[in-house]
């Protein structure tokens, strides 16, 4: 199992570095999203209210920033000349 999880994670660390962030970011805060699926299936953990809410905020403000970064690179891309 621990050599599946390193394997996994350095794959996704190596996906940051040759993809685009915006694109490997979504996979990334997937996980947690698998965690609490797999804690559910497996062992019937019922993540409490608070777990919830900071997974949410943890996702959302991540891909505000993205958005964000996204965003600001499009307005500082140099603009064809006529």
């Amino acid at each position: 199992m621990a050599a599946l999880g390193l394997t996994g994670q350095v794959l996704l660390t190596k996906a940051f570095v040759v993809a685009p962030k915006g694109v490997v970011a979504p996979f990334d805060y997937t996980s947690l999203i698998w965690a609490m699926a797999i804690g559910y299936l497996v062992w019937g953990d019922v993540p409490p209210d608070h777990v919830l809410l900071g997974s949410a905020i943890i996702i959302l403000s991540g891909l505000y920033v993205i958005h964000r970064e996204a965003r600001w690179r499009k307005q500082k891309a140099p603009k064809p000349r006529p």
